[in-house]
């Protein structure tokens, strides 16, 4: 058998192969970097958050962390393709009343202020509105337009070279 027509029969087992979405709870949130868009999906998700603050969340919801420095500013742009709505968390818990809040609309857009954090980690979690039926769920895009810290070098890993 040639490399060619293997390799051929392993594409063609991994495209068939069904592929589980991976949870993104707070027990094991996203972790979210400086300057990368980070794509997801509320769909086949867990709701790890049935209320946040004093609103009900009903819905599958997606659970992304990242840490705050000192004088941390700018903004996350969140855009979904279905009805939904976030909240920015200092932690993930249902009884942490959200720093901010906000929904969108198919093909909306939306800025998560970041001014005025104080340093340490927060959550943001992305759900459907609280309005739409419970099965809402659907594909959104988060991208970071500030300064997160890296956390390679955060935690030192360079310290050893």
């Amino acid at each position: 058998m040639s490399c060619n027509r293997l390799f051929a029969m392993v594409l063609a087992a991994l495209a068939i192969t069904p592929v589980a979405v991976r949870a993104q709870t707070c027990d094991a949130p996203m972790s979210l970097f400086e300057g990368l868009p980070h794509h997801g999906t509320t769909c086949g998700q867990a709701n790890s958050l049935p209320w946040i603050g004093t609103w009900s969340s009903p819905h599958p919801d997606y659970v992304a962390t990242f840490t705050a420095n000192a004088g941390l500013g700018g903004f996350f742009q969140l855009q979904t393709a279905f009805e939904a709505a976030y909240a920015l968390l200092p932690s993930c818990d249902a009884s942490a009343e959200p720093l901010r809040t906000g929904v969108t609309s198919p093909g909306g857009q939306e800025q998560i202020p970041l001014d005025g954090l104080t340093p340490g980690q927060y959550f943001i979690v992305i759900t459907g509105r609280p309005e739409s039926p419970e099965t809402t769920c659907g594909t959104f895009q988060l991208t970071p337009f500030t300064t997160l810290p890296d956390p390679i070098y955060q935690d030192g890993f360079e310290s050893g070279m």
